[in-house]
């Protein structure tokens, strides 16, 4: 009988040990512990959890997951929730969002690598910058010719001044009921020889400046930093700005930013991510347009 308490003096020693050890119950150990970065969407990394996978690299790290809102800590390559917290809590205000294939786009270019300079469309008297980048010339401004069907929001124009907010309409093969037409070729809407650019040209630009996964950060203006302070580095002074898109209202002013090809296809850059993601144009879309010509 004696042996027997003993036993069970023994097993409750070990099951105090166990819960209160920081690797099964961290809780209290980490409950204090500043948050380290910011994730949100379910599927952003897999298609079984909000988080990355828990790796040596993230040992002790603490996430902050603001679609649950919750703080969850990696410990032994399994993530733990320690505490909540609210949406708009000073404790997690700066705190960068995680994103694993962002890369530091600091050095991918120097100064010798672009030109600058600017072009004048006769049209209208409208100078434009420029920037000459990997044998392309592209305006590092939105287009702001002022033709037929095009949009200009004033809420934009308050937020970013009326020169980088006028949108265009895009070009399809099919009558269009909403414009009351076809829709206008964007392929006319460029001065002198430049034109609206394709998605191999898109792709091309960002090839040089992290690609699609970090193009955003090396190529969104400084000031183009939105709720989750994910400030662009402009290391080649194409300076994107916030100025959202047209898709049957105005949308994302101060958040994304989105422009047109000639593949029916759209750039979008936001300023909660360092990516640019595609997008399919459906009709009655108004982008925002960058001109681009072979340098001379």
């Amino acid at each position: 009988m004696r042996g027997l308490i003993q036993l069970f003096v023994l097993l409750g020693v070990f099951l105090v040990a166990c819960t209160t050890d920081a690797g099964y119950n961290p809780s209290e150990s980490y409950k204090d512990r500043s948050v380290d970065y910011i994730v949100d969407h379910l599927d952003r990394y897999s298609s079984e959890s909000y988080l990355p996978k828990c790796t040596d690299t993230l040992d002790k790290k603490v996430f902050f997951v603001s679609s649950a809102l919750a703080a969850y800590v990696c410990l032994e390559r399994e993530w733990a929730r320690i505490r909540n917290i609210e949406r708009n809590s000073p404790e997690i205000e700066g705190i960068p969002y995680y994103d694993p294939k962002s890369k530091d786009v600091s050095g991918l270019v120097s100064e010798g690598d672009y030109k600058l300079g600017s072009i004048t469309d006769p049209r209208d008297g409208h100078t434009y910058r420029t920037v000459t980048f990997n044998g392309l010339e592209w305006m590092a401004e939105n287009l702001d010719f002022d033709a037929e069907g095009d949009m200009v929001s004033s809420d934009c124009s308050s937020l970013l001044g009326a020169k980088n907010c006028r949108f265009y309409s895009l070009v399809y093969g099919y009558y269009d009921e909403s414009l009351g037409d076809y829709p206008r070729n964007l392929d006319t809407l460029c001065p002198l020889d430049f034109k609206v650019p394709t998605m191999l040209q898109w792709d091309t630009l960002f090839s040089s400046v992290g690609y699609w996964t970090s193009a955003g950060k090396s190529l969104k203006s400084r000031d183009f930093v939105g709720e989750k302070n994910r400030r662009g580095d402009d290391i080649i002074s194409f300076s994107i700005l916030p100025a959202g898109y047209h898709s049957g209202n105005y949308g994302q002013l101060g958040k994304n930013a989105g422009f047109a090809s000639l593949d029916d296809e759209a750039v979008i850059f936001s300023a909660d991510e360092d990516r640019v993601r595609s997008s399919s144009i459906l009709s009655g879309c108004y982008f925002s347009v960058r001109c681009v010509r072979r340098a001379r």
